[in-house]
């Protein structure tokens, strides 16, 4: 929980590269304790930030195993979030090959 919130309070200060890296190490945690939602919750703030970060092609490698905890789970707040995080990803994909074709 201490780590989960100190990647939290990277990613507010704008270091999302420290949240990252922090955010993998719970991802591991959780992974190990099966706190599946928690690892759901986790991946979905990496995948945020990536996304922040312009780190497009690993936000979409991470995807499908996101994608696939999320169906599993068929909770309302990872879907939610999945929702958020489909959109943020197809802009930012969407704005990137904009900005390459000019």
């Amino acid at each position: 929980m201490v780590k989960g919130n100190l990647s939290l309070v990277f990613a507010e200060l704008g270091l999302y590269r420290h949240a990252c890296r922090i955010g993998e190490e719970v991802v591991v945690l959780c992974a190990r304790m099966g706190a599946r939602r928690h690892l759901a919750l986790q991946l979905g703030g990496i995948l945020t930030w990536k996304i922040a970060l312009g780190e497009l092609d690993s936000a979409r490698a991470r995807w499908p195993e996101y994608d696939a905890l999320v169906t599993t789970l068929a909770e309302p707040q990872t879907q939610n979030l999945r929702v958020l995080l489909t959109s943020a990803l197809a802009l930012a994909v969407t704005v990137t090959s904009q900005i390459e074709t000019k």
